[in-house]
């Protein structure tokens, strides 16, 4: 083998490695572009008022709309106290195994008759309705609550 043959693989090779960079970079990148706008279809998924139990004070409830690749189906009722922290440590109240959510994203309390969802300065962000909340959020009962890339609906009453 010459010389110029070996060079002229290693250059061939090079090549597929640069287009295979590229093209995992685009991929990445277009998982980035995706906006919280981009969410709304998801969101006809929300249980509807009708559909719900009775109020239980001190109690709530996370309904997964879209869980992204977090492995949780869509429609599980997930239950939140006052301080239920979401993350995706272990030591997480509720575990998100996404990785767009932090490992301590957000947390949920109860703040006398109103809930309220903490933004712990996650790299992603925490949504409420489509808008990037800073700090702390009031939380209303059907609001959408998007962490990293899991869409959930906050819900004061049980899903029947």
């Amino acid at each position: 083998m010459s010389v110029e043959y070996i060079l002229f693989v290693l250059r061939v090779v090079f090549i597929f490695v640069l287009y295979f960079f590229i093209i995992m970079i685009a991929r990445v990148l277009s998982r980035e572009i995706t906006t919280p706008a981009d969410t709304r279809a998801a969101t006809s998924a929300v249980v509807p008022p009708g559909r719900r139990g009775a109020v239980i004070p001190g109690r709530a409830y996370l309904v997964m709309v879209d869980g992204a690749e977090s492995g949780i189906l869509r429609g599980t009722a997930l239950p939140v106290t006052s301080g239920t922290l979401v993350g995706r440590a272990a030591g997480a109240d509720v575990q998100i195994a996404d990785a767009y959510t932090s490992s301590e994203h957000a947390r949920f309390r109860s703040a006398g008759d109103r809930w309220m969802l903490d933004d712990l300065e996650s790299m992603n962000g925490s949504y409420v309705n489509g808008q990037r909340i800073r700090g702390s959020q009031p939380l209303a009962d059907g609001d959408t609550v998007q962490l990293g890339r899991v869409v959930l609906q906050f819900m004061l009453r049980p899903p029947v």
